[in-house]
């Protein structure tokens, strides 16, 4: 993890701790009243193992991330090396001395007068109305309040807007923000689009007064909207071909066979770490599989939970997390395809290596930790 140090030669050299995110600190010199810090985040997996499949055991252990804080204006990544595959670089830049905080955008009415009803047209919204809420449920009212706000920023491709003030007031500061970030990605895998985030904290004192959110996105709106038409349509192709009177299980289990045999292991694929690498281009890594599942069983009305976590080898992996008739069961459509197992290098004969594993659909146990 890396420490970051914003300097201020005419400041005076006291200095104030920042957090940021998971254990990512700053140290900003001079903090003055109405100063603005903007740091930009980036989110990449922190790997976390699951302990049993009791509802209760496995609620707030799903979940988890790692974020870089950097001050390379420029967007650089640390010590001049390439980003992995699907991780999002970060950048960082401080704001000019004395800007003040902006205003709310709404006017209160006087005692009496009537509120004037809205003319402006509802924003154009990605997120979908089946995403399960597993990771929501894990946080506090509170949190939950945050987590709106980013979900609906993060849906309609927003930028620079303000997340609940009342959440400061309740104990919530920018520390927060990260993890909240997480859950929101966690369960909306229509979210394709989003790569990170960023924000602008407005501070008096030592008091944060204000903050906006903005999300970091890898393409314009236009390319979204055309790519999520192409991801819709292909899910409809996909799930026409489930009978009608077919049970959850078996929802699951074709959902598992289509996707492994529409889909093939590559380390390079592009988009790789989001749901139009499958969809699309049919080539992906662990966590567009787990993502292309999860958004399907969503649209089934299946609770389905994306787990991002550690596998028995130390190797950071992405599978689900399915409830079928009350249990919960693990489904890794990544371990279930041939192909991963031949892209690890293995000789493995043709005749000896089903196209289908089934070893890891609705599996019961701690097989990936």
């Amino acid at each position: 993890m890396s420490q970051v140090s914003v300097a201020d030669t005419d400041a005076p050299a006291d200095t104030a701790p920042m957090l940021c995110g998971y254990g990512c600190s700053m140290e900003v010199s001079g903090l003055e009243t109405g100063r603005k810090i903007r740091i930009v985040l980036s989110a990449t997996l922190l790997g976390l193992a699951l302990c049993g499949c009791g509802e209760e055991d496995l609620m707030g252990e799903i979940f988890g991330a790692d974020t870089i804080a950097t001050a390379e204006a420029s967007g650089g990544n640390e010590q001049g090396k390439s980003p992995e595959p699907g991780t999002p670089e970060g950048e960082g830049a401080e704001a000019e001395d004395g800007e003040a905080e902006p205003e709310d955008q709404g006017v209160e009415p006087e005692a009496g007068q009537a509120v004037p009803e809205a003319t402006e047209e509802p924003a154009y919204s990605f997120l979908a109305e089946e995403a399960s809420v597993y990771a929501y449920n894990s946080l506090t009212e509170t949190e939950r309040i945050w987590y709106r706000d980013m979900e609906e920023i993060l849906g309609t491709f927003g930028t620079e807007q303000k997340i609940s003030r009342a959440c400061l007031e309740s104990g919530l500061d920018d520390s927060d923000v990260d993890r909240i970030f997480q859950c929101v990605l966690n369960d909306h895998p229509e979210l394709f689009y989003v790569e990170g985030y960023s924000y602008v904290k407005y501070t008096r004192g030592s008091r944060i007064t204000s903050i906006l959110f903005s999300g970091s996105y890898t393409m314009d709106f236009d390319t979204a909207v055309e790519r999520r038409a192409q991801i819709e349509a292909a899910a409809e192709e996909i799930l026409a071909g489930i009978p009608e009177d077919a049970s959850d299980y078996e929802k699951v289990k074709y959902v598992y066979e289509t996707l492994i045999r529409d889909t093939e292991y590559r380390l390079d694929a592009p988009d790789n770490q989001n749901i139009y690498s499958v969809f699309i281009n049919h080539t992906s890594v662990c966590q567009g599989y787990a993502k292309a599942t999860q958004y399907l069983l969503d649209r089934l009305g299946i609770e389905c939970a994306l787990v991002l976590g550690t596998v028995d080898t130390g190797e950071v992996h992405a599978w689900n997390l399915v409830k079928l008739d009350g249990s919960y069961y693990y489904v890794d459509t990544t371990w279930g395809d041939a192909s991963y197992q031949i892209s690890g290098g293995e000789e493995v004969l043709d005749y000896a290596m089903p196209e289908i594993n089934y070893d890891y659909l609705c599996e019961i146990g701690r097989a990936h930790v």
